[in-house]
């Protein structure tokens, strides 16, 4: 693991502290954004709710953080209804209703991805 040398140390007179870098917030961004895309088109292009759920799952704790912000508490309740009404929407064997709501959810990711990016 990477270590980074903390700035503050220096201020206080002490010898630098060294810090690990961990790497699993970086991974629950825009990486599990993406494999969650992935997995629920693959879901619904197999026919199979599981991979709805699982890519739910993935989704889990960016729409929570998300639903916290008070100007986007919307846009992480939307993505998670709609990805996992889209499982069941896959089990009940109604396809169209899921491709709709996965449409839903590109559009609420590509939203998102534009505040980002344009910051």
């Amino acid at each position: 693991m990477p270590w980074v040398i903390c700035p503050g140390s220096f201020a206080l007179g002490n010898w630098p502290r060294r810090q690990k870098l961990e790497a699993w917030p970086a991974l629950l961004g825009w990486p599990s954004i993406v494999i969650a895309l992935g997995l629920s088109l693959i879901g619904i292009k197999r026919r199979q709710a599981v991979w709805l759920f699982i890519s739910a799952g993935l989704l889990l704790p960016i729409c929570i953080y998300m639903a916290w912000s008070p100007q986007f508490w919307w846009l992480g309740l939307s993505v998670l209804f709609s990805i996992t009404a889209a499982g069941v929407a896959v089990r009940m064997g109604q396809d169209k209703v899921a491709i709709a709501l996965y449409l839903l959810v590109i559009a609420v990711v590509t939203c998102l991805a534009a505040l980002v990016f344009w910051q």
